[in-house]
């Protein structure tokens, strides 16, 4: 919700386009949360109906959202493609689930396999790519409010130091590459494969710090000025 809640404020037009449509969104997600964990709470098998109703929910979110991010992104960078690829990863992810809490009623070894993908997927793909791609965007905005407060001039190439597209398109591949090798290595117990994609994961984050770190030692060199 905090995060659907960002978005909301960077992208409003799904809400103020079609509030309507916003508002049952809001209400039936939340039915849909409480209902789900209430079930799962108290071993009521009705929980699997809450379960549909937040998966359609997110899904109906998704379809919402994902127009607006096409028509509002811009050439010259690449957080867009993070939160639209962050948007399609919670699509999939809440067709898991209702699949999950519906349409599978018995155990297999590949179900618990796929549960984990399931979480992993969530964690590593829709979350970090949709917060990598929300700070690209957030922070440039705030270090220039900043400048603008003190009564600087907020100098127009601090902004592509974070958006640098060749780094930028580094950090991409490397958690989409490795979100989908570590899930790979889960479906077939293999460790190794596993640990690869976690270093490619890892070498994406270590791309979007360093382009964090390289707009902060400009930042501070500019103060000093």
């Amino acid at each position: 919700m905090m995060i659907i809640a960002v978005m909301s404020r960077l992208f409003p037009q799904p809400h103020l386009r079609h509030p309507l449509q916003a508002a049952w969104r809001f209400r039936l997600f939340n039915v849909g949360l409480t209902g789900l964990t209430a079930g799962l709470l108290v071993g009521g098998e009705w929980y699997s109906v809450f379960g549909a109703v937040l998966a359609f929910t997110s899904i109906w979110y998704v379809a919402a959202f994902i127009p607006v991010l096409l028509e509002f992104r811009r050439p010259d960078e690449r957080s867009m493609f993070f939160i639209i690829t962050a948007w399609c990863l919670f699509a999939a992810v809440a067709a898991a689930g209702l699949w999950f809490t519906t349409g599978n009623r018995y155990i297999y070894p590949i179900t618990t396999q796929l549960q984990f993908v399931y979480g992993f997927t969530y964690i590593f793909g829709w979350l970090s790519l949709m917060i990598f791609g929300m700070l690209y965007r957030i922070i440039p905005t705030h270090i220039s409010k900043l400048f603008t407060a003190r009564g600087w001039a907020f100098p127009p190439h601090f902004r592509h130091i974070l958006e640098d597209e060749g780094l930028q398109s580094i950090v991409y591949i490397c958690l989409v590459i490795g979100v989908i090798i570590s899930s790979a290595g889960i479906l077939a117990q293999d460790v190794r494969l596993f640990r690869a994609g976690w270093i490619f994961w890892l070498a994406g984050v270590t791309g979007f710090f360093t382009g964090l770190l390289r707009l902060a030692r400009e930042v501070k060199r500019h103060a000093h000025v």
